[in-house]
């Protein structure tokens, strides 16, 4: 049974409340020894441990835009110490978020974001610019949502050109606990010697509100099919602040 609901905040594409301020710190750490070559074959590959840390920033300016800033960074560690292949890239975005149509539990909106990007020891541009949309629902009187974001991401220099969808099915089977369902879909451009990518990676992850304005989450993720892209698993945990 589908039945109309109030638009669910988690979801980005409905924008944050006028005045209204969250902050999500996240920390990742995996790693893989597999990877799918050309045709989509997995193979044995050498091993690497990756973490990445995420800091992200949104505030409600007005009813229909939303100020943001994001600092994120990755390392790319072998796990044989002699091997070569150690890499580490960091971005600093700010942009906005602006609301484009609104109707009952349906949004969409678009984003845009652009700041400075280091990677490979040399610094560059980094730019992310996508198109939000939502829809805020019940299955049998659980609020729910869907979330799809479709875009363009320009990383640190020395990381090529990304063109990605993401999707989101949220659930929230009681008020402190939010279900949250997602897939990553990233198509890389070729960059040099290195051929253009394909990657579709899956996450599950449980948020709790532990306090009115504080959430932890943590989840787990794993790249479920690939071309030219590591099968890379792993753990993700965050923070959640809102004021």
């Amino acid at each position: 049974m589908l039945a109309a609901a109030t638009p669910e905040p988690v979801a980005a594409a409905f924008l944050k409340p006028e005045g209204e301020v969250e902050i999500i710190s996240s920390s990742t750490a995996s790693g893989f020894s597999r990877g799918f070559d050309a045709a989509g074959r997995l193979r044995r590959s050498a091993e690497f441990s990756k973490a990445s840390l995420e800091t992200h920033v949104s505030y409600g300016f007005s009813e229909s835009v939303t100020l943001m800033g994001e600092i994120a960074s990755d390392r790319l560690q072998p796990r044989i110490v002699n091997d070569p292949g150690e890499r580490s890239a960091w971005t600093a975005l700010a942009g906005v978020r602006a609301r484009l149509w609104h109707d009952g539990g349906a949004v969409m909106s678009a984003q845009l974001m652009m700041g400075p990007g280091f990677g490979n020891g040399r610094s560059g541009f980094a730019a992310d610019a996508r198109l939000l949309g939502a829809y805020s629902f019940a299955i049998l009187e659980m609020p729910a949502f869907v979330e799809l974001q479709l875009g363009r991401r320009w990383g640190a220099p020395g990381t090529p050109a990304e063109l990605r969808l993401d999707a989101t099915l949220g659930m929230r089977p009681h008020e402190d606990w939010l279900v949250l369902l997602q897939m990553f879909a990233a198509r890389g451009d070729r960059l040099g010697a290195a051929p253009a990518s394909f990657r579709l990676k899956s996450q599950f992850s449980l948020v709790w509100r532990v306090a009115s304005n504080w959430s932890v989450q943590a989840g787990v993720f794993t790249t479920v099919a690939g071309i030219n892209a590591a099968q890379e698993s792993g753990l993700n945990l965050a923070l959640w602040r809102r004021f």
